[in-house]
């Protein structure tokens, strides 16, 4: 008998980060969020793919126009 696999493991994290994400825009005081965030931080250093998409939120919240720009590359790159 198999065990639940890389997938729901996966899915499981992103319904967390999903419920974190939720709570953090619900947050009414700065202690609140301030918890919530040290929360996303242990989620973060508990899962690769959370680990990976926070990566990729931060540096689109340092250089926002970077991701458009790789993806328009990127679209163009398999268009021709």
């Amino acid at each position: 008998m198999r065990g639940p696999g890389i997938a729901s493991g996966v899915r499981r994290d992103m319904r967390e980060l999903i419920g974190i994400h939720a709570r953090l825009g619900q947050a009414s005081s700065d202690d609140e969020r301030e918890d919530i965030l040290v929360e996303l931080q242990g989620l973060r250093g508990r899962s690769a793919v959370v680990s990976i998409l926070c990566a990729i939120a931060d540096i689109h919240r340092a250089y926002p126009i970077l991701l458009p720009l790789l993806a328009a590359g990127l679209a163009l790159k398999y268009l021709f």
